[in-house]
């Protein structure tokens, strides 16, 4: 088997950057050409071949369910009445402490003399 020398292959690409610029040129040629045929291939599959298939029409007869919409329809009127209860209830406040222990939430209580 074969050994692969990084040091070699280190020392190559290590060059690699000013040979790419020094024949910059050539290099941005080969990227566009290579571009192109990529961007060629992709818009010959995804345009061309699409188009030239027709898609098969599978069509199926619509039912609609009364038992289920109605469930749904229920199911809605409830929610409105339970959110409709829930305005006209008088909640307690949670930020205003009323306790019959005032030692418990650190308020100090002021005895008459």
């Amino acid at each position: 088997m074969k050994k692969i020398d990084f040091k070699k292959w280190k020392n190559k690409l290590k060059g690699l950057p000013s040979k790419i610029a020094e024949k910059a040129f050539k290099f941005f040629l080969i990227l566009f050409l290579l571009d192109l045929i990529i961007g060629g291939i992709m818009f010959y599959k995804y345009s061309f071949v699409t188009e030239r298939k027709e898609p098969q029409a599978n069509f199926q007869q619509v039912s609609f369910k009364e038992n289920t919409f109605k469930n749904i329809l229920g199911i809605w009127e409830q929610r409105k009445d339970n959110f409709e209860k829930a305005s006209t209830q008088d909640f307690q406040d949670l930020f205003i402490i009323k306790s019959s222990f005032p030692e418990l939430t650190g308020l100090e209580v002021e005895e008459g003399e």
